[in-house]
């Protein structure tokens, strides 16, 4: 766990899962949008949500 961002592990599952599909995947949080399809940088920008599970 990441302290104050949440979970590495789904963040690299959900940029791995959506790096299978051709179109562009955006994903967003409270207005600010992540390009999943942005390899390295995507499981940063994702963590960098603060999305918490429940």
């Amino acid at each position: 766990m990441i302290a104050g961002t949440g979970f590495a592990r789904p963040a690299c599952l959900l940029v791995s899962y959506a790096s299978t599909f051709k179109a562009q995947i955006v994903l967003e949080y409270k207005g600010v949008s992540v390009n999943l399809k942005d390899s390295s940088e995507s499981i940063m920008n994702v963590m960098s949500l603060g999305i918490k599970p429940v």
